[in-house]
């Protein structure tokens, strides 16, 4: 208990640094989502909740945890964290609760000093954000598990069950926990036949009743089940379409929105079609699964390398300029612990379970949230937020890991079994922190180029209506774009590969993105260089970033049907001083070449043939 009251000092310490530094806090942005969870959860208090509308978002936070909040304690920011810090020391005592029953009470000290001190777990709190309330969730439904495993009474798994419902109403991932649940249950009350079938339906009812009063009234708004939240779809064709980066945003680039590629605008059009053109979101993503299966499956997996990567993805915040903030006020900052030690631990502790043979049940349920709960991030796209609620977990796992290779150092066992024992324990460590550490950039740098050849070798085809998107290079987002100089080229030719079914009409347009193009930017491009017309005049619009796409018509003359490539040339000596084309150096397909040295470019165009089809 006395590191719940540690805990909750501070994140109440933390706010109060951060909040004379940081307006978002208490004054957010309307473009994010901690400014939406305010307004919705004002209305509701005020009454001015429209109901008929439904809910897009899922609501429980701001139906009923913010406003209880606002009629006792008032709107301002305060409130909120105290209240997110009391549930934060409370989620702290669970994870020394879940951890000392699944390993042993020296693992739950080590994961109770590690979730007290963790950094997204103190950050988050002070935040407008469901992260802190699913936290608690989450770890309740993990400790409320394993106690009515142990106890295996009827109203524990009732009690189970509700706290699942109010995670799903929380954030709708959590319907992935109720196999997990059913498969414990299953197991806890196999002895007791007669009583399965009522605890088991008990369990079911108690999961669904949070659920049902939102579903109904989006039943009543839509006309059809959708569950307790509309916003399903639009958060899943996010990250599923063929242009979709891993995350979000870049550390770099600081807290922003996300970007939104032409896909998603065309894939939501479709699925809010009420007519004959009318295709969801999920038969849109088992579509593009059936079409190109292993490029779907390597973008999930650079999605799993991303979940286990120390970086801290932005989106309405940054750790990273919290951190910097803090680190300049507290001088023992560097103590706390971020994702690079909780994952690294966490990591090397869920592959030691495998040769842990106390409490297998429980342990293998535990280890089953981890991946439920990683697979359904995976599911959609990877922000830091969206990690917050399984770092209790990590810390449980990250608490046996230590205590384990601890236990191996000081064996009194014989020299040779505990040499061997901790020799294998180490090289489990490594490879855990290894992947933690460099895991998702070595793929990036080393291995994203040949891989996506292998599984995407024409590249990206869109189809936007009745126009056909062809390119090459993959998204900015976590991509490779690099402004290259074109003092020394005279031209680039670029090849497209085009479906063979495909019937092309006589004009098309290219859309060439460029850098820094603060003059006029002239262009020539043509299928071959005697065909080149003269140099067409863009005028450029400088915008902050430096990047912009500049349109330009081009001539395929009716290309028959059956022909699978065309080659364009871009005469670059009319471009502006200064001004740079981009070369995606994560997809290498050695289609675009410099002239007139003949040889290769160590990437790709960045550009797009858009072409109208028949």
């Amino acid at each position: 208990m006395t590191a719940a009251v540690v805990a909750v000092l501070l994140r109440l310490g933390a706010s109060a640094v951060l909040l004379p530094h940081h307006v978002e806090i208490g004054a957010p942005s309307p473009y994010t989502d901690m400014y939406t969870y305010q307004q919705l959860a004002g209305e509701v208090v005020s009454g001015a909740y429209d109901y008929d509308k439904g809910f897009y978002y899922q609501p429980f936070y701001y139906t009923v945890f913010l406003p209880l909040i606002y009629r006792i304690g008032g709107t301002g920011p305060w409130p909120t964290i105290v209240t997110q810090s009391l549930i934060g020391g409370i989620t702290v005592w669970l994870t020394g609760m879940v951890a000392a029953m699944l390993f042993g009470r020296a693992a739950g000290i080590v994961a109770v000093v590690l979730a007290a001190f963790a950094k997204p777990l103190i950050f988050y709190t002070s935040v407008t954000l469901i992260a802190s309330l699913q936290t608690f969730w989450v770890t309740l439904f993990a400790y409320a598990a394993l106690r009515a495993h142990r106890s295996g009474t009827t109203m524990c798994w009732v009690m189970v069950g509700l706290v699942n419902g109010l995670a799903v109403v929380t954030r709708g991932n959590a319907l992935l926990f109720v196999p997990l649940a059913l498969s414990l249950l299953f197991v806890s009350r196999r002895r007791l036949q007669h009583a399965l079938p009522v605890t088991t339906a008990l369990f079911v009812l108690a999961a669904t009743l949070p659920q049902l009063p939102y579903s109904a009234l989006n039943y009543h708004a839509h006309g059809r089940w959708t569950g307790a939240s509309t916003a399903g779809h639009a958060v899943l064709a996010l990250g599923n379409t063929p242009e979709a980066p891993p995350g979000g945003r870049e550390p770099q680039y600081g807290p922003g929105p996300m970007a939104y590629p032409q896909s998603w605008h065309e894939w939501m059009a479709r699925h809010d079609d009420s007519g004959h053109e009318h295709l969801s979101v999920y038969r849109q993503v088992l579509s593009w699964l059936r079409t190109e299966p292993l490029a779907f499956l390597e973008l999930k997996f650079r999605m799993l390398l991303l979940f286990w990567h120390q970086m801290e993805i932005p989106n309405n915040i940054s750790l990273d300029a919290f951190s910097e903030t803090f680190a300049q006020r507290v001088p023992v900052f560097p103590a706390f612990f971020g994702f690079m030690t909780i994952g690294g631990l966490a990591l090397s502790g869920l592959i030691m379970t495998i040769f842990h043979r106390r409490h297998r049940t429980r342990t293998c349920f535990a280890a089953g949230i981890v991946v439920m709960y990683c697979l359904g991030t995976v599911m959609f796209y990877m922000l830091s937020r969206f990690r917050v609620p399984i770092l209790p977990l990590l810390c449980s796992f990250s608490g046996y890991a230590v205590v384990t290779f601890t236990t191996a150092l000081i064996s009194q066992r014989g020299a040779r079994s505990r040499r061997g024992r901790c020799a294998g324990m180490f090289a489990i460590c490594c490879t855990a922190f290894a992947t933690v550490a460099w895991g998702y950039d070595t793929y990036r740098y080393n291995f994203e180029a040949a891989m996506v050849r292998r599984v995407r070798p024409h590249g990206v085809h869109l189809r936007i209506s009745n126009r056909v998107v062809v390119k090459d290079h993959g998204p900015l987002t976590f991509g490779g774009w690099t402004p290259v100089d074109t003092a020394s080229v005279d031209y680039l030719e670029k090849t497209f590969i085009l479906a063979r079914e495909t019937t092309l009409a006589e004009n098309a347009v290219v859309r060439l993105a460029v850098y820094n193009a603060a003059g006029p930017a002239a262009v020539r491009i043509a299928a071959h260089p005697k065909d080149m017309p003269p140099p067409q005049t863009i005028s450029a619009i400088t915008v902050p970033s430096g990047l912009q796409w500049i349109d330009l018509p081009v001539l395929l003359r009716q290309l028959p049907r059956g022909y699978d490539a065309v080659t364009l040339v871009f005469d670059m000596q009319q471009l502006a001083p200064g001004t740079a084309v981009l070369i995606d150096q994560q997809r290498i397909y050695d289609r675009t070449v410099r002239r007139p040295l003949q040889d290769g470019i160590f990437g790709e165009l960045v550009v797009e043939l858009v072409v109208t089809t028949d």
